[in-house]
């Protein structure tokens, strides 16, 4: 009986370690994932990233309300600012 008591002391220990592993890494994840602050208080945030055909990958990223295509491929990166600057007024007009 000693050894099965043995063994259940060790499950739980196992278990409460894990637990508080998962708690501190959950921890973790909503406090940087969100919003990382860089800087002289600036703000980014990563909305979205695909991957395309030749390797290359296309990301999305939010900064100080402004939003910024990244385009990696095997030659370089590209950066383009992607924000919407039409004026209220003009939001019916098409954008070519």
């Amino acid at each position: 009986m000693n050894a099965f008591d043995d063994i259940n002391q060790k499950i739980i220990i196992v278990v409460v370690f894990t637990a508080a592993l998962l708690l501190v890494w959950i921890f973790v994840k909503q406090r940087f994932s969100e919003k990382i602050q860089i800087g002289n208080q600036s703000r980014i945030s990563h909305v979205e990233s695909r991957r395309l055909a030749h390797s290359n990958i296309l990301s999305l990223f939010e900064i100080d309300q402004k939003t910024i295509l990244i385009l990696q491929g095997k030659h370089g990166t590209t950066a383009l600012d992607i924000t919407n600057k039409i004026p209220e007024g003009e939001a019916n007009d098409a954008i070519l």
